[in-house]
């Protein structure tokens, strides 16, 4: 967060979760207080937010529902917007729709390359996989990209628009209606658990964490041929594009120095197809 603070002209501000929603709440009302601001804007890219928590794609439901939640909660007028629906490769495109329909949402903006090129520097480096393929649609990319855990996401016209639909009818119809009440994160995380078969994204995250940290590796020259052979299948199942996330994950170089490492490799040896976010798998 430093380092992006560093590349937008607003405050950036970290919320805690650890109070629950009612602890988010009060902080989104302090910082309101403090920036003298009048409205909250809730940006998902996705579209997972607009879940009624029965998706069988729905993978990590809890930040955006919590943050709804606190929203909500915090007696903040509360707008909602969703950007890039499907782009998460979580609910479909089909699914965002749906519920936006169903909701009575409407378009309210179609990002073009000016919104994206102050930012297009910050792909370089920046581990965002959603975001990063929304500016890379609005900057005009086209074509079928593989995400991290084998997710694919089509890049197309209508993944530069953006939507809103009313706070408070998506609250009634959410995930986050449970979580209004919780004061800690542990019980807005335990309260998904039981709405969803004991499934919780932060206990996937802590397995995966306590599996990858023990083989984490160093990226190097025979790496490429890794990365060279996995492409060519990738483009022979209609592969466009990896996301870098994906290639790191391939690689199991997940952590900063090992990723760091692995986009320095690849501008150097494969700057053709090293385009960040994006790792363009034609040759």
């Amino acid at each position: 967060m430093p380092r992006l603070s560093d590349c937008v002209a607003q405050p950036l501000l970290l919320l805690e979760a650890a109070g629950g929603a009612k602890g988010m709440a009060d902080l989104m009302r302090c910082a309101a207080a403090a920036f003298d601001a009048d409205e909250l804007i809730v940006v998902d890219v996705g579209g997972d937010i607009v879940a009624e928590g029965h998706e069988s794609g729905l993978r990590s439901p809890l930040a955006d529902s919590l943050a709804l939640a606190a929203a909500v909660r915090s007696g903040i007028p509360t707008r909602v917007l969703i950007a890039g629906p499907g782009l998460d490769g979580a609910l479909s495109s089909t699914e965002v729709h749906a519920r936006i329909d169903t909701l009575g949402g409407r378009q309210v903006a179609n990002l073009t390359s000016a919104d994206a090129m102050p930012f297009e520097a910050v792909w370089s480096w920046h581990p965002s996989e959603a975001t990063a393929l929304l500016a890379a649609a609005a900057l005009g990319w086209r074509g079928v990209v593989e995400t991290q855990r084998d997710a694919i996401v089509n890049l197309t016209d209508a993944s530069t628009r953006v939507y809103e639909v009313n706070a408070q009818g998506l609250m009634n119809s959410s995930l986050a209606v449970p979580l209004s009440s919780t004061n800690s994160l542990d019980q807005a995380e335990q309260t998904l658990r039981d709405r969803r078969g004991g499934r919780s994204e932060l206990d996937v995250e802590r397995h995966r964490a306590a599996g990858e940290r023990a083989e984490v590796r160093m990226p190097t020259l025979e790496s490429l041929s890794t990365i060279d052979q996995y492409a060519d299948r990738a483009q022979g199942r209609g592969i466009d594009a990896l996301t870098l996330r994906r290639v790191a994950e391939m690689l199991q170089a997940i952590d900063p120095s090992t990723t760091a490492a692995l986009r320095a490799l690849l501008a150097k040896q494969r700057p053709d197809n090293f385009r960040p976010p994006l790792y363009q798998v034609a040759r």
